[in-house]
């Protein structure tokens, strides 16, 4: 495994998420670890919702806007419209909290 990828095996991940050996194949450019800073961060939003009554809200943003970089293009609850909404068979209506939208 090139230098450049040696950060995606020290990570604990429990488990297989993409295994080393096709991080070459399937992200052929460099992936940038992430800074410290953004490592706490994230670590801090994991312990959060470990906590009773804490949603994952906080660590998606971190995880889409900091970590993956994708800052721009989001409504968010309570921002996201009733066009959002699908009707699951049991009647009810499902909105979701958020979605991304390519510009």
């Amino acid at each position: 495994m090139s230098d450049s990828l040696a950060w995606w095996d020290s990570l604990r991940h429990w488990g297989m998420l993409i295994t080393p050996a096709r991080l070459p194949k399937e992200f052929p450019d460099p992936v940038e670890a992430p800074s410290p800073a953004v490592c706490d961060l994230l670590r801090r939003e994991i312990n959060r919702v470990d906590k009773p009554g804490k949603g994952i809200g906080s660590l998606l943003d971190v995880v889409f806007e900091k970590v993956c970089g994708m800052s721009v293009g989001w409504l968010k609850h309570p921002n996201v419209g009733r066009e959002w909404e699908v009707r699951l068979p049991d009647k009810q209506t499902l909105r979701p909290d958020r979605v991304w939208q390519l510009e």
